[in-house]
């Protein structure tokens, strides 16, 4: 405990030093560069939040433990620079809304692999390039629909297989591997249903009553009765020093 400007009016706890009751939260000297912020749950809960600075030369580190949630608010940008890895795991639900563009550039490969269905609705238009070689495989059925019009444009030939048979189209004609047939009967594909994806709920803060705030500053109550003890002791200590 000391005082602003050595004004018994201004107390300030500068300090909180280890004890018995309250241990250090890790082991001395085996970890003496590192600096802990740890706080209990309460009541009479095992769990903890926790700040760890490591100071290690070649093992630098800011730990943040939460026991159960945490929540950032940022008003403006953020932004993330990683020289390194980055990896992320997450147990439950991943939600993400933007409410504007989305870029993103790799410049290595991309694995992506999906245990479940994947469902993409796209409001407007989907381009897609690939510089060389593009293939798909579906298990049972590959079903391709448009209201107007479906157009497969290749530079050398189109090939159909189906049951055994083939059919070619290319530069020379169209080859078949057996004569057509007129008949038979249309089956239809498997129309496309996607899935919207859910909302992200909004944060929750703590609102502050500043009206509040200043009408407990105007009653100058004791904001820390032990505070107010030391300061009346200090001020009957200084007034026997006088007399």
């Amino acid at each position: 405990m000391e005082y602003l400007n050595s004004d018994p009016d201004f107390p300030v706890i500068s300090s909180c030093l280890p004890n018995s009751i309250n241990p250090v939260a890790h082991e001395l000297p085996a970890h003496k560069t590192q600096s802990v912020f740890r706080s209990r749950s309460t009541p009479g809960g095992g769990g903890y939040n926790e700040l760890r600075i490591e100071d290690r030369k070649g093992q630098e580190l800011i730990y943040l433990h939460a026991q159960r949630d945490l929540q950032q608010h940022i008003k403006n940008d953020s932004r993330v620079h990683i020289e390194g890895v980055s990896e992320t795991r997450v147990t439950g639900n991943s939600v993400v809304v933007l409410k504007a563009q989305e870029q993103h550039t790799v410049t290595g490969d991309r694995k992506v692999q999906l245990k479940a269905s994947d469902h993409l609705q796209v409001a407007t238009s989907s381009h897609t390039r690939v510089g060389q070689v593009l293939a798909a495989e579906a298990g049972q059925e590959v079903s391709l629909q448009a209201g107007a019009r479906v157009v497969l444009e290749a530079g050398a030939s189109i090939t159909l297989m189906a049951g055994g048979q083939h059919l070619v189209i290319g530069a020379g004609g169209i080859f078949s591997s057996t004569p057509i047939v007129l008949g038979g009967a249309a089956v239809p594909g498997t129309p496309a249903s996607p899935l919207i994806p859910g909302e992200v709920e909004d944060l929750h803060s703590l609102e502050l009553a500043p009206a509040t705030q200043m009408q407990a500053l105007l009653q100058k109550n004791p904001a820390c009765p032990q505070c107010e003890a030391l300061k009346q002791a200090t001020v009957q200590g200084v007034r026997h020093v006088d007399a």
